[in-house]
């Protein structure tokens, strides 16, 4: 996680719901390790695409739903590893289908979050995304 500076998040989900959850979500995961943080929450892929392709270095971390009309966020993971290898590290998939994913990048580590989740769970995983070299 950036030790100074505005922790910046985007969050491509599709249900409403879902969507108001996860930003819930950061801004108390923020709060409560003292970072200010802004959120971008997008229901429309395509357009997520594009913000994460004008700036990719833009985003700490990425967390993407992987079933949403219109594209998938696992074809999302696919256009970011082609825009920098690097920031794959940085997504989150927010998912109810994990098995999916593990089936498709099987040689690629990836961060996964398996709804329904806790704040504890969201927690471990966006600690895993922000914070890489800590892992244990």
């Amino acid at each position: 996680m950036r030790q100074e500076g505005t922790m910046r998040i985007i969050i491509v989900e599709d249900e409403p719901e879902v969507r108001s959850v996860l930003r819930d979500f950061v801004d108390l995961y923020a709060a409560e390790r003292g970072q200010e943080c802004l959120v971008e929450s997008l229901a429309d892929p395509v357009e997520a695409l594009f913000r994460i392709s004008d700036a990719p270095c833009r985003y700490d971390a990425i967390l993407l739903d992987v079933r949403m009309p219109g594209m998938r966020g696992d074809d999302i993971y696919q256009a970011i590893d082609g825009l920098d290898g690097d920031l794959t590290g940085r997504v989150l998939f927010v998912t109810g289908y994990a098995h999916d994913l593990i089936e498709r990048f099987r040689d690629r580590p990836l961060h996964l979050l398996t709804k329904p989740f806790t704040f504890d769970a969201f927690c471990r995983a966006m600690d895993a995304v922000l914070r890489p070299s800590e892992k244990g």
